[in-house]
């Protein structure tokens, strides 16, 4: 699917079920800096992967690209192999994702007015870690494992506790490969998990 303006691309992403999206950063009108934020402000735009496609190829460039929230960047010229190996690692992952099951997760009625905010920061940083692992930001990486290991078990998300606390070791090891593994899991986690209130499973805001 192609859209011919921002605003296009932001209804079809609304509306249609997209795994990723491949946006021109240099698009006339709204640019594609503006529709990326606006797309990470959808319900599902933390999700979904944006690969940002530009002109430009400086480290500065690509930088500029993951503040605005895309998940990674190609530089043109790019050659087909190129753009095909990296819609299918995205597209994978966000398919695994999607095809997975939602996990239930009983809240105290003591902390459910906390945990729908906590919820979002947590896939929020979640999020993060996707471009912190690119620029090989370990001590980032190990405060965000830190503060998952310490925050999911209170709350009910033991799941989260366990993986924080790899991210957190795995970070001090600077162990990029097997990071990758375990932020793609929580990325995952936390996509799926449905917190419960009273018998009653709400989904992502």
């Amino acid at each position: 699917m192609a859209a011919p303006s921002g605003e296009a691309a932001i209804k079809l992403f609304e509306k249609e079920p997209v795994s990723i999206v491949l946006m021109d950063m240099e698009m006339e009108g709204m640019d594609g800096y503006e529709i990326v934020k606006r797309l990470r402000a959808l319900p599902r735009g933390q999700r979904v992967p944006i690969v940002a496609l530009t002109g430009q190829a400086a480290p500065e460039d690509r930088r500029r690209c993951l503040d605005a929230g895309c998940t990674d960047h190609v530089g043109k010229p790019f050659t087909r192999e190129t753009l095909v190996a990296m819609v299918e690692k995205y597209r994978a992952r966000t398919e695994l994702s999607d095809a997975a099951s939602p996990i239930p997760i009983p809240i105290d009625a003591d902390l459910a007015d906390l945990v729908p905010e906590s919820l979002t920061e947590w896939r929020e940083d979640a999020a993060k870690l996707s471009r912190l692992i690119e620029d090989q930001n370990f001590d980032a990486i190990r405060r965000i494992g830190h503060d998952f290991k310490g925050a999911g078990e209170p709350y009910g998300f033991v799941e989260l506790t366990r993986l924080g606390k790899q991210i957190e070791q795995l970070a001090q090891q600077e162990d990029r490969d097997s990071l990758e593994g375990r932020i793609a899991e929580v990325q995952s986690y936390l996509a799926r998990v449905r917190p419960v209130f009273d018998g009653v499973s709400r989904g992502p805001e």
